[in-house]
């Protein structure tokens, strides 16, 4: 509520050139001081100052104008309530307020305020206040508690997060995180797809871990690894530091520790978890836009293609998909894969009505 304070010139100029108004709901401009005095009395320098504030602000011209109103009502003709008399109106209208309620449930008559038919219009005014309070405590947005970040097929996107730790995330992925970080609990993300994670170790040893909708939750304080979520497929490869990995519970099993250069893979199809001696950059090179393959089959590689691009893969002849590749591709674009393959092959490799088909020629 404005109370009544004088303040000479000098102090308006300051109240103008240091406060940020740009925040401001009705309530905070009628409770301004400097708002207060340009209302009831406006001068030269004031008056520039808010058409200025109101043409570098357009938005705010309706919450301003009906400010400017409430103040002109709240001391029309200088009848300004005294401090007394403004903290007995809103104790009333709070105690109104509770009364009415159990009146609804009781069906008691609420007894009137006794006050002058004068002071009634400072009153509803008061009371418009009032709500405009409750309003904005009640509806004013509320911060989101969680940010998402996402690729779309054949796209790769790097995110540096707020603790400086990096993620990659792979085509057709989804990392969401806390909107806010806290040093005293866990870093916890959740990722959807395929994702790269250099995560920068804490002085305070705070966890880093990475859930998946199908209940695996990867654990780390510092490090670099590879978490694959994909229809039918779990895996984690390490490439520096160490992991703890703890595993869906119907799988039966511990948590799992990872040395570089060792991966956990758990399919879907028999819930089989293997965990084994790899090379991490083969699991890991797309975030640097290359394919690596070793010895991979064309079946493995369609699975692939599917997964970061979003069409399946057609073999005319089930005998191409147990073809294998060894080779380092530099990823510019699906078709210089796709060409690649075909002349590697000796295919015929073509996109059709949203799928890949390949055939020999």
């Amino acid at each position: 509520m404005p109370a009544q304070v004088k303040a000479n010139a000098g102090i308006d100029k300051l109240n103008y050139y240091w406060m940020d108004y740009r925040y401001h709901n009705i309530t905070d401009f009628a409770a301004d001081h400097a708002f207060i005095q340009w209302v009831k009395k406006p001068t030269a320098e004031s008056q520039v100052f808010w058409d200025n504030w109101l043409k570098a602000h357009p938005e705010k011209k309706e919450i301003v104008l009906e400010a400017h109103r409430l103040v002109v009502l709240l001391s029309q003709d200088g009848d300004v309530l005294q401090e007394e008399e403004l903290e007995a109106i809103w104790q009333h209208l709070t105690l109104t307020r509770e009364q009415e309620k159990a009146s609804a449930e009781r069906k008691v008559p609420v007894l009137p305020f006794q006050t002058s038919r004068k002071k009634r219009s400072l009153v509803a005014a008061a009371f418009g206040l009032f709500l405009l309070f409750c309003g904005a405590f009640f509806f004013m947005p509320k911060a989101p508690a969680t940010v998402a970040y996402a690729t779309q097929f054949g796209e790769k996107k790097t995110v540096r997060l707020p603790d400086n730790s990096v993620v990659v995330l792979n085509g057709h992925s989804k990392i969401t995180i806390p909107a806010t970080w806290n040093a005293e609990q866990d870093r916890a993300v959740e990722l959807e797809g395929e994702a790269f994670f250099k995560v920068t170790h804490q002085a305070n040893d705070q966890k880093f871990l990475v859930n998946t909708k199908n209940g695996m939750q990867v654990e780390v304080l510092g490090t670099e690894f590879c978490v694959t979520n994909r229809k039918g497929l779990e895996r984690v490869v390490l490439a520096s530091g160490k992991v703890r990995l703890a595993l869906p519970k119907d799988l039966n099993t511990g948590p799992l520790y990872l040395l570089p250069g060792q991966l956990v893979e758990v399919a879907a199809r028999n819930k089989k978890v293997v965990q084994k001696k790899v090379e991490p950059h083969l699991y890991t090179a797309w975030k640097d836009n290359k394919l690596i393959f070793d010895n991979t089959a064309l079946k493995d590689i369609a699975i692939m293609l599917e997964y970061n691009y979003g069409l399946p893969v057609v073999f005319t002849d089930s005998t191409i998909a147990n073809r294998r590749m060894t080779a380092s591709l530099e990823i510019e674009k699906l078709d210089d894969i796709l060409t690649t393959l075909s002349e590697t092959f000796d295919l015929e490799i073509k996109k059709e009505s949203g799928k890949i088909v390949v055939k020999n020629i």
